[in-house]
């Protein structure tokens, strides 16, 4: 249990001076330097247990002459005369099992080894640390339920754990050579038995659960890993980083380039000034090392894309090609009742004017985006478009809830509810062309959730909004740079132009940045 050897310069002093105490003060222990070093045990009356009552026991030469002796001490096993035999009765239950008051004892020899009834116990820590950290193993016990045990546990790292052994004890003494071997086992094995400190697998208030079943295939893992970083990044930044690859590789191809990753420095060099030939613009270059960098560290290869010459050139883009101006017209309060006065005449049914008069006035007063509104194909309804339960009225059918459970800036579904008040005027009032389309919509089993559906059933798509706002435009003849982005733009220079204060604004527009500047044409 504990070191045989214990080297400091401390126990070389030490040794030094109890030798220089011995050969001037008893002589006559020469004769006894060359016995057989003992080791106190114990064992019971049938002689069937055996248990190792002590470690190495410890010799204490004090001076008689000496009211305060200074106290030397050595290990067992480094001596050169007897130690002294124990006879204290309870030396089983002592803790630590070797810290034994010394008595003088006869020696084989007859010499009596010195001993001072005032020295007491002595700690065999003393003569080394422990390579346990008691004082953290008491932290992490405060909170333990089974206390009895926990006190257990921390008094046996401090003090030696007890045997626990009640019963007649018979002191023996046996050869130090005899403990090698075989015995030696017997007796290590015994010690580990009787410490049974029983702790469970997981404490009643840990989080961790043990894990009972063999798991998943490796193959279901894989495609779960797969899942959880597609759902890291939105749809279309996929689709975006993807076509920058495509571009790289087109690149490569022309100029023979070998397609291999990390993409070296000048070659990103050579990309980029490639992109500005063609007439790209200084955002959709940067757009586009961006995902050459993102796809070098899901590859988990070196990014060559931030380095100083490749920050300087895209730097440099900006510069020599400005930011273009957005040449896009707002759609203003004026512009959207004749846009809905004119669906009479362009859609081709009664049902599709409901629907399209409805969808152009709330993405009005409620400055959405069309992906708020419509899918964006039939074969992908992931967006962000509005469903039938996101729509609730209120106040007596003048007040409009809308729910917006994501949306592009919102990607982790956060979700914000948007109030719309009721407008005088009927033929452009959110809430009154609202409730007029939801009378007639398509309440099919087999139809679309989503809330703008044709009298088919299926959603409404992004390209058919668009066109038919083009159409619109074009029986107005209105100008055709009118995007369906324009309705955010109109409300929100509408706003600005009544007198409406920049925090309301930047609500309402669901804005966190100065972004919102751009929107507002006066």
């Amino acid at each position: 249990m504990f070191p045989k050897r214990f080297h400091s310069s401390l126990q070389v002093q030490q040794r030094n001076l109890e030798k220089a105490k011995v050969q001037s003060t008893r002589g006559e222990l020469s004769e006894s330097q060359n016995t057989t070093r003992t080791v106190q045990v114990s064992r019971t009356e049938t002689g069937s247990n055996l248990s190792i009552a002590s470690g190495p026991v410890i010799n204490i030469v004090a001076d008689a002459h000496q009211d305060a002796p200074f106290v030397p001490f050595r290990i067992q096993d480094e001596m050169d005369i007897e130690s002294p035999n124990c006879n204290e009765e309870n030396a089983l239950d002592r803790p630590g099992g070797a810290l034994l008051p010394l008595t003088p004892q006869p020696s084989p020899s007859g010499v009596k080894s010195p001993a001072n009834n005032n020295l007491g116990y002595t700690h065999l820590y003393s003569l080394g640390n422990s390579p346990i950290n008691v004082d953290e193993v008491k932290k992490s016990l405060i909170n333990y339920p089974q206390q009895e045990v926990a006190r257990d546990l921390i008094q046996g790292l401090e003090a030696g754990f007890k045997l626990k052994y009640s019963g007649p004890r018979l002191p023996m003494d046996i050869d130090s050579k005899e403990m090698n071997g075989e015995k030696a086992t017997i007796a290590r094995d015994k010690i580990f038995k009787g410490i049974n400190l029983e702790v469970p697998e997981t404490m009643p208030h840990s989080r961790c659960k043990p894990i009972h079943d063999s798991g998943p295939p490796l193959e279901r893992l894989k495609d779960e890993a797969d899942l959880l970083l597609k759902c890291s990044m939105a749809p279309n930044s996929w689709k975006t980083y993807k076509t920058a690859v495509e571009c790289l590789k087109k690149f490569r191809i022309i100029y023979n380039y070998r397609d291999i990753w990390p993409v070296p420095i000048d070659e990103i060099a050579q990309f980029i000034a490639y992109l500005s030939y063609k007439g790209f613009s200084a955002s959709t270059v940067s757009t586009y090392i961006s995902g050459l960098a993102h796809t070098h560290k899901i590859n988990n290869v070196t990014d060559n894309t931030k380095s100083f010459i490749i920050c300087k050139m895209i730097e440099g883009l900006r510069r020599k090609n400005p930011q273009k101006l957005d040449v896009r017209t707002p759609i203003s309060f004026d512009l959207l009742k004749r846009l809905i006065h004119s669906l009479r005449s362009v859609c081709n049914s009664q049902y599709e004017t409901i629907l399209f008069s409805s969808a152009f006035s709330l993405a009005y007063f409620a400055m959405l985006r069309v992906s708020e509104l419509a899918i964006n194909s039939r074969s992908d309804e992931s967006g962000h478009a509005l469903k039938c339960e996101d729509i609730t009225f209120d106040n007596g059918q003048t007040e409009l809830h809308v729910k917006i459970c994501s949306s592009k800036t919102d990607q982790k579904h956060t979700s914000i509810t948007l109030i719309i008040q009721s407008h005088a005027d009927s033929n452009i009032c959110p809430i009154t062309l609202l409730q007029s389309y939801l009378q007639v919509r398509f309440s099919g089993v087999n139809g679309s959730n989503k809330l703008y559906t044709h009298f088919n059933g299926l959603a409404l798509t992004k390209c058919q909004f668009c066109s038919l706002l083009q159409k619109c435009l074009g029986f107005c003849e209105l100008p055709f740079h009118i995007r369906s982005h324009s309705f955010r733009i109109g409300r929100a220079t509408d706003m600005a132009k009544n007198g409406v204060k920049d925090d309301i604004i930047k609500q309402c527009g669901r804005w966190s940045s100065v972004a919102y500047l751009r929107y507002i044409r006066i």
